[in-house]
């Protein structure tokens, strides 16, 4: 049985200034760094049996932070990169009017999403590459601790992939914050048991996270 750790990358100078990044990679602003080293320091006592990686800069910025001085290599899986938002890489974000989404605000950003997926990388491919990483990362480690370090998009795809279906659609997509760990039991593939999900305690306080 796999214990799986999941860290999204930290925040990146993209992040902060609002611009869309998936497939386009973006470097850790200081806070970005800031967010790995106290991620580091609350994962410091898991003795890891295996590191997984994007080979995303922003990943493997963070991925080095966390894993420090262990004498434990990473692998980097190219499964594991970010979605290609395609047009739209770089734009700046849509933000919410106060009070949340109106009807129109949703139409406009499911066809945004839809252009995405044209211009870009349909969420049907990025599934199937999850799947396709889980495969590499339990041929590779077959159980044990295993920490990977990823994007938003592709972690939502693998925890669609590991958790039960009826599960994960109560979750819908988790906006996973820079960072944030989720911890879960992984038996087999459908069968996973979440233990914690998008968990900031171990960030810096009093500071909004960045989405």
């Amino acid at each position: 049985m796999h214990h799986l750790f999941l860290v999204r990358h930290g925040t990146t100078q993209w992040i902060e200034e609002r611009r869309v990044q998936g497939a386009t990679d973006s470097p850790l602003s200081d806070r970005g760094l800031e967010e790995a080293r106290c991620a580091a320091q609350n994962l410091a006592e898991i003795p890891f049996d295996a590191v997984f990686c994007s080979p995303m800069g922003r990943a493997r910025q963070t991925a080095a932070v966390i894993c420090g001085a262990r004498n434990l290599p990473i692998e980097y899986l190219d499964e594991l990169h970010e979605i290609d938002l395609g047009i739209y890489e770089g734009y700046a974000y849509v933000e919410p009017p106060q009070g949340g989404l109106t009807r129109w605000m949703k139409i406009k950003l499911a066809a945004m999403m839809l252009i995405a997926q044209v211009s870009g990388e349909s969420i049907a491919r990025v599934k199937k590459r999850a799947a396709h990483a889980w495969e590499k990362i339990s041929a590779a480690q077959p159980g044990g601790r295993v920490l990977v370090v990823a994007h938003g998009f592709i972690l939502n795809a693998l925890l669609a992939h590991l958790l039960p279906k009826e599960e994960y659609r109560l979750l819908k997509f988790v906006n996973l914050h820079p960072c944030a760990l989720t911890e879960l039991t992984v038996p087999a593939p459908g069968l996973a048991n979440l233990v914690r999900l998008n968990d900031c305690d171990h960030l810096p306080p009093g500071r909004r996270p960045f989405s």
